[in-house]
């Protein structure tokens, strides 16, 4: 139950990749299904209640074979939070984060009387990722937070702290999805009546571009010293007798990568000011709780306003 939402592996097809890079993650924004089955089986397995709480912060109760609903205790029961292709203990306010565990390593990347049997020592080097467990539910607001927030609704409309009203989108494209809700927010925007031609054309641009476009045009998210802790690509694939990648080649294999693969929430703010640079349009990104970060387009007021949420481990416009 360590990776519910994580493709098939991929068959060797003797094609490869270009540059001798490894395949990109498979997985689509939104592609959730297939978890749906996990906590039913571990409440029948486990004849326990077992509550599973989404990124938007809905909930959905598995229980065993006869099991009385209402006899079910929240405050007691296991709960469950999926986010980010993970599921995550959601523990008690106070509760003290059990000791995290990385993931296992890749099947053949263990050495035996000095032989190595898998990938190169970079990619042996590389560690896997701890996935934490959250003594607060991340849809919650903080606890030291009074200001001013976004609402969701059980019907999906997002209020903001203003009163205005808006409904979220579908999660779409690859990875995370953040570039598929920038181009649908960009496409909202060059809509609206009275807007200049000239300025919708110059969105519906941006809106068509692919990712990798925009960062080739505009540099890569946030600052060249904190790259490495924001985001993971896979090591570029060096053969042996070959120089060192330049810095070009691991900007391009970094735009890649951002191109198809999720990224982490400590990036997000990163990418929504890049994104905001990169469109010319006031960009606001929400979090899970509500909380919402602003940054402005080169003429401020009078840019177009684009806002995307979190939602567990998508974005929606």
């Amino acid at each position: 139950m360590l990776r519910p939402f994580t493709s098939e592996p991929r068959q060797d097809d003797g094609t490869g990749q270009p540059d001798g890079e490894p395949a990109p993650p498979e997985r689509r924004a939104g592609d959730h299904g297939g978890a749906d089955l996990l906590p039913a089986l571990a409440a029948r397995v486990l004849g326990t209640p077992l509550t599973v709480v989404t990124g938007e912060g809905r909930d959905q109760l598995f229980l065993p074979h006869g099991t009385d609903p209402a006899a079910v205790d929240p405050a007691t029961d296991p709960v469950l939070f999926a986010a980010d292709g993970f599921f995550q203990a959601a523990l008690p306010p106070g509760t003290p984060p059990p000791v995290t565990t990385p993931l296992p390593a890749p099947a053949g990347s263990t050495t035996t009387a000095g032989t190595t049997t898998g990938p190169t020592s970079q990619q042996q080097s590389a560690k896997p990722p701890a996935h934490r467990s959250h003594a607060t539910p991340p849809w919650m607001p903080p606890a030291d937070s009074s200001g001013p927030r976004y609402r969701l609704d059980r019907d999906g409309i997002l209020t903001a702290p203003d009163g205005a009203t808006y409904t979220q989108g579908t999660p779409t494209g690859r990875g995370n999805g953040f570039f598929a809700a920038l181009s649908t927010a960009l496409h909202h925007a060059a809509d609206q009546p009275g807007l200049d031609s000239h300025e919708a054309t110059r969105l519906r641009s941006r809106a068509g571009a692919p990712p990798k476009r925009l960062m080739r045009l505009n540099g890569l998210p946030g600052a060249p010293t904190e790259r490495d802790s924001l985001f993971t690509p896979p090591p570029l694939r060096r053969f042996p007798g070959t120089p060192a990648p330049s810095q070009d080649a691991r900007d391009g294999h970094l735009r890649r990568h951002l191109a198809d693969a999720p990224w982490g929430p400590a990036a997000d703010r990163a990418v929504a000011e890049w994104a905001a640079s990169a469109t010319g349009a006031t960009v606001t990104l929400i979090e899970e709780d509500g909380t919402a970060h602003t940054y402005a387009g080169p003429s401020g007021e009078a840019s177009p306003h684009l806002r995307l949420r979190r939602r567990g481990g998508d974005f929606v416009p």
